[in-house]
């Protein structure tokens, strides 16, 4: 029998599936029909999706398109939706897309955007899941008088039987939540029209996730004896909180203009077939200015894929924040290895003081960067949490100072003490404060552990990327990439929030990057503008992304005090305007040059290469390889 030929699809066309009426025992006939999309000129076709999650590839059946007939891995879904009399239009990638022909995947990846109605399946016919959890909690549901939300009836225990949580087990533990295109799909659908299918029962996806999120969160969710996983059920747990609020997380993502560097780390959650679609599932979260930055080629390797979206990340947003997720000295080392788990460095400073990036890409594979040598590594970094004592207790149990200089590099900074948060009344539970802190030590090291105490806050090696400690040359606890080593230092390069360790290469003066890392004498613009803030505390503000200070008796001061009688460059004004609630400052030009771009008005004027050579900064350029 001949393979199923596909015709060519002209740009801004898309495949769709008209599967034919029939009952359970005929065969599965259906018409693939080419229509255009184009969401810019209104043309988008009525159409239902089917979700991306291709099942059991080892027992592909048959569905009758026209005349040719296609061997299709997921094909028991179409049964199911199949209507006994009507036609059904939907579009499924196994079958709408031609998955041997890569120019056509990478163009239906442009080419698919905007909201539709989405089908999601989880088990059929044998493999059908109970859904009698569902019917136990939805009764605790109820709409307020004017329809607006659901109240939760949540006093006492779920009305939940030991199968019935059993069930709930079974339903996480499906491939389709860990599935990463399946992300986007929860985030872009229409809530009010889509559909979850759980064997034979269907229901709009907002009660399903309203349910289900509530039963997740619900106390017993994750604790119960019965379950026959208990830590991969936590982990199957915290996938779906994450996907069930994906559509907010979008909204907001869109709203802030955030960029794939933000995004990227939340793929580590899920699976997919080809790592370069990490970087390309996140296209349609963004705006389209920032969407433009990632080009889908799956010609190229994930390497080659990761360096051209950072270096048209560099050109748009002039920040190096992309090197924040460095995971591999596999050069290009400046471009992060998307087969390794990546996350960036959660920190409250910015080793950069609001300065623009000043580098340039100057030939295939050599980024040119602009900044400042602080430090450098002389031991071998060991792993946090420690399995070792790092101190003697007998010496250094009382030493207060010993221990916050710990606890700084333990929370990167993010501590009560440091936080605007400090002036609020009750303060903020969460943070940890130093004092608090010596105190869990303590407790660790004598073994008189408070079970009050939530140590997560004190430290979570799951959320960041320097998972190591070490001493530098200048005597300082930093927080490091495991795989720094003697020899390394670490730098502050302009536009980039952490500093950063680089691996000097002998042999041409280039550097390879090892990774972000936490200095706390540097991390506050240290390296650029020194360590007197002229009497002012200073004060990270979690609202605002940047420093405020304060001093006793005066209002919170949004500019930077070192900064103090430095003039601003010809043509530029400083301007104080809102975002999210909070006065914050921004640097306009008068002239509207492309150098002067709008996505530029939060760097300081002040703060760039020309300008800090000009003070006397010692400004170096560091070739990354």
């Amino acid at each position: 029998m001949s393979p199923f030929q596909y015709p060519r699809l002209p740009p801004l066309e898309l495949r769709l599936l008209e599967l034919q009426p029939g009952l359970p025992e005929d065969p599965l006939v259906g018409t693939l029909l080419q229509r255009k999309l184009s969401p810019e000129d209104a043309e988008i076709p009525d159409y239902e999706a089917l979700s991306y999650c291709w099942g059991d590839q080892s027992h592909p059946q048959r569905i009758k398109l026209k005349t040719p007939w296609r061997k299709v891995a997921q094909i028991s879904y179409l049964w199911a939706l199949r209507y006994h009399d009507r036609k059904r239009i939907l579009w499924c990638d196994f079958i709408c897309i031609n998955q041997k022909d890569v120019a056509e995947r990478s163009a239906q990846t442009y080419c698919l955007a905007g909201p539709c109605n989405a089908v999601e399946l989880y088990g059929h016919g044998d493999n059908a899941l109970d859904c009698s959890w569902y019917r136990g909690v939805t009764p605790n549901f109820a709409p307020t008088a004017d329809g607006s939300r659901q109240e939760i009836d949540c006093d006492g225990p779920l009305p939940l039987s030991q199968d019935q949580w059993l069930a709930l087990e079974q339903l996480l533990a499906v491939d389709w939540f860990r599935r990463l295109w399946t992300h986007q799909e929860v985030a872009l659908a229409n809530k009010e029209t889509s559909v979850m299918r759980l064997g034979d029962e269907e229901m709009l996806w907002n009660k399903f996730m309203e349910a289900a999120l509530f039963t997740c969160v619900y106390t017993w969710a994750a604790s119960g004896p019965f379950f026959l996983d208990p830590a991969r059920h936590v982990r199957n747990i915290e996938v779906f909180i994450y996907k069930a609020l994906s559509t907010g997380s979008v909204e907001e993502s869109r709203r802030n203009n955030l960029d794939w560097v933000a995004l990227l780390g939340m793929t580590n959650l899920y699976d997919c077939f080809n790592d370069r679609d990490r970087l390309f599932a996140l296209r349609r979260l963004l705006e389209p200015d920032a969407a433009q930055t990632i080009r889908v080629d799956y010609t190229k390797s994930a390497k080659q894929i990761m360096a051209s979206a950072s270096v048209a990340h560099l050109k748009q947003r002039r920040n190096l924040r992309f090197l924040e997720l460095c995971n591999s000295t596999i050069s290009p080392s400046w471009a992060a290895d998307l087969q390794r788990p990546l996350d960036r460095i959660q920190l409250c400073s910015n080793a950069s003081a609001k300065s623009a990036a000043s580098a340039r890409l100057i030939k295939p594979g050599v980024l040119e960067a602009a900044g400042v040598s602080c430090d450098g590594i002389c031991s071998k970094p060991f792993e946090l949490p420690m399995k070792k004592r790092f101190y003697d207790p007998e010496d250094h149990i009382a030493n207060d100072s010993c221990l916050d200089e710990l606890i700084a590099m333990m929370t990167f900074s993010y501590l009560l003490d440091y936080s605007a948060f400090r002036t609020e009344s009750p303060p903020s539970s969460a943070l940890v404060s130093l004092e608090s802190g010596r105190r869990m030590i303590r407790q660790w090291i004598t073994g008189t552990v408070n079970l009050d105490d939530d140590f997560r806050l004190l430290y979570n090696p799951r959320r960041v990327v320097a998972t190591a400690c070490t001493r530098t040359r200048n005597g300082t606890v930093v927080g490091v990439p495991l795989e720094s080593c003697d020899g390394n230092i670490i730098v502050t390069l302009l536009g980039m929030s952490s500093n950063l360790v680089l691996r000097p290469q002998p042999r041409d003066g280039s550097h390879k990057v090892v990774g972000p890392c936490y200095h706390p004498c540097f991390s506050n613009g240290q390296a650029l503008l020194g360590d007197d803030f002229r009497g002012w505390e200073r004060r990270w503000c979690m609202d605002r992304g940047h420093l405020v200070f304060w001093k006793e008796g005066e209002p919170p001061c949004l500019s930077d005090p070192r900064l103090d009688g430095v003039p601003l460059p010809a043509g530029y004004t400083e301007r104080t305007v809102e975002t999210v609630g909070k006065d914050t400052l921004v640097w306009v030009h008068e002239y509207p040059y492309e150098d002067y771009r709008e996505n530029n008005i939060a760097c300081d004027p002040r703060m760039s290469e020309h300008e800090l050579k000009n003070r006397g900064v010692p400004i170096q350029r560091f070739r990354l390889i």
